[in-house]
């Protein structure tokens, strides 16, 4: 990538997976959450909701605004999970 700075990138190979990555080195949490955030907005797949806008709350955190996807909460189904497990 050849970038330098505290906001350089490099490239690398996932041990795990074998897959070539794009890796950017912010040099804070919120750079990273931004980069994240930017990286999410360019990918459009059915099991991914859009990103639509990015900005600061008043108080200073960062805020990534996505669609809305009405259902189940990740923990309602690890819970659903944990009492099937349980009652067999």
């Amino acid at each position: 990538m050849g970038e330098t700075g505290p906001n350089a990138g490099v490239s690398a190979i996932s041990p795990t997976h074998g897959w070539r990555l794009a890796c950017l080195a912010g040099t804070t949490a919120v750079d990273r959450f931004y980069d994240e955030a930017r990286l999410a907005a360019r990918l459009q797949h059915p099991g991914i909701p859009p990103v639509h806008d990015l900005g600061v709350l008043p108080d200073g955190r960062p805020v990534m605004a996505m669609k809305l996807i009405d259902g189940k909460t990740f923990a309602d189904l690890l819970a659903a999970r944990q009492t099937r497990t349980s009652t067999t």
